[in-house]
């Protein structure tokens, strides 16, 4: 192995490091002091929220909050339903096919069936 492999080896080592150290003080770095998301005279908290998750011996609910919040963003979200009066949706055509009822199997699938032999000795203590 040459020397310059091992030079080219280091060196995308060290960068690789980098990135992961970056990426690591990016993600989970520097701690800061955050304002909670909804406070009790918040506009989008409602009475039940303020009660229940924001009380005075309410433990650290940031994931709670976050799921709040996602969901009165979801609110906001309107579906345009045009599509479905579009010509091209209306001639659409369903080619699915009915299945029908099949058996049910055994029990238990793993057991040996009637003329099956599980190559196990008679005298074994394994088929006992």
């Amino acid at each position: 192995m040459g020397s310059s492999t091992i030079i080219k080896n280091a060196g995308i080592g060290v960068i690789a490091l980098i990135v992961i150290g970056g990426a690591y003080i990016f993600l989970a770095g520097g701690k800061k002091e955050e304002s909670p998301l909804l406070a009790k005279n918040s506009p989008a908290s409602n009475t039940l929220t303020q009660n229940v998750l924001l009380g005075e011996n309410a433990p650290e609910l940031s994931e709670v909050r976050d799921i709040v919040l996602i969901l009165n963003q979801l609110k906001t979200i309107s579906i345009d339903d045009t599509i479905f009066r579009d010509p091209a949706f209306v001639a659409l055509t369903d080619f699915h096919r009915e299945i029908s009822p099949q058996p049910k199997g055994r029990p238990n699938p793993f057991l040996p069936g009637e003329g099956v032999k599980s190559g196990v000795p008679q005298g074994s203590p394994i088929g006992r």
